[in-house]
């Protein structure tokens, strides 16, 4: 595993402050997150439970992202245009009924 993944993963759990909340996940301390994203003297997470902690977390947060999209898909009034919309189709979804 290298720093660039830990950093994509953390970023894309916890956003600009990523490095204090894995510091967290992990039961240690932020210096040592930032030391392994800086590539100095310590070593990234070395131990499969570090990683499988990290790798649960992200799927936990995926599985919520997906509920929470899927409540809001399911409030849109306009049926028709959240399928063109899901399906990319936004141009003929947006146009007006009249053109």
């Amino acid at each position: 595993m290298t720093n660039e993944l830990l950093a994509r993963a953390c970023s894309t759990i916890y956003g600009p402050n990523w490095q204090r909340e894995l510091a967290r996940l992990l039961g240690g301390g932020d210096r040592t997150v930032r030391d392994w994203v800086a590539r100095r003297d310590r070593p990234l997470p070395t131990t499969d439970a570090q990683w499988l902690t990290l790798s649960a977390e992200l799927r936990r947060r995926a599985k919520a992202a997906e509920a929470i999209a899927a409540e809001i898909e399911s409030g849109v009034a306009d049926r028709k245009v959240a399928r063109a919309i899901l399906r990319g189709d936004v141009a003929p979804a947006l146009a007006s009924p009249t053109s």
